[in-house]
């Protein structure tokens, strides 16, 4: 219509403007730089409120249930750490917290557990909350950048020889489950992911190459996402691949597999 329209704070007192407006800046200051790590790791203690398999579910990332379930319960072990020998830094703003406060932690957790892969996973969860934070927004900078892992030693270490290796792959006998045995097969020969192994189906096996184009989430058979970092690839099978794959018959689908526990216990203790 060609009309101005004027866009004011609807007030005409220059002195409440100025109230208003500093109250909206100082809530927009309160929410980035206002949170204390005991906010940020609140958030994490649930899979249902951690931000970052939020954030996920919009980009699709590869960010699933069960690692949320983890490290909610390494958020809940670290409350406890922490509030028993550190209580005041939950209190600490994370924008406040500095690279000293956090090596006491890492000291804390190798106190406990020693060089072992849990201080190792522990303190790594740790540091996500501050990398979590810069990118949220929620900090100005991730202050736990830079600073060093724990490092860990295996209290026992097997050496399994390649013909050893090739016993087990060879020997269908030894298997129950004519599925688990092709199923370990395709694992012990290929070194693709379970869930890429379940997603196997005649679409993407053509009798020679594999393409992995996808994978199987732990939401079950319907949950269909791309392989982990997005990374499509196609590989040659060797022939006792081909044979075990030969060996089995796809379902209604067309997938070699179904999910069921059985088959994931095997390739763990694989």
């Amino acid at each position: 219509t060609g009309k101005r329209i004027r866009k004011s704070l609807r007030t005409k007192d220059k002195e409440e403007a100025e109230k208003l407006a500093e109250s909206v800046l100082y809530g927009l200051e309160s929410d980035i730089v206002g949170r204390t790590l005991g906010d940020v790791m609140t958030l994490f203690s649930s899979p249902d409120t951690n931000p970052r398999m939020k954030e996920c579910r919009i980009t699709g990332e590869s960010y699933s249930a069960d690692y949320a379930a983890v490290v909610a319960k390494q958020t809940l072990d670290m409350f406890d750490i922490i509030k028993k020998e550190y209580p005041n830094l939950l209190k600490s703003r994370m924008n406040d917290i500095t690279p000293i406060q956090i090596r006491k932690v890492r000291e804390l957790i190798y106190n406990l557990w020693g060089n072992s892969r849990k201080s190792q996973y522990y303190f790594r969860t740790f540091k996500t909350y501050f990398s979590e934070s810069a990118r949220q927004g929620w900090s100005e900078r991730n202050v736990a950048l830079g600073q060093g892992d724990i490092k860990y030693k295996e209290k026992e270490v097997y050496i399994i020889s390649r013909a050893l290796v090739s016993l087990i792959i060879d020997d269908k006998e030894h298997y129950t489950d004519l599925l688990v045995w092709a199923f370990c097969v395709l694992i012990a020969t290929t070194g693709i992911r379970r869930g890429e192994a379940l997603a196997v189906s005649r679409e993407t096996y053509d009798g020679r190459y594999l393409t992995i184009d996808r994978a199987v989430g732990s939401g079950g058979m319907d949950d269909i996402k791309p392989p982990k970092w997005g990374l499509t690839r196609k590989i040659p099978l060797p022939e006792i691949t081909r044979r075990a794959l030969g060996l089995i018959t796809p379902d209604e689908s067309g997938r070699y597999f179904h999910k069921n526990r059985q088959h994931i216990l095997f390739c763990r203790l694989l």
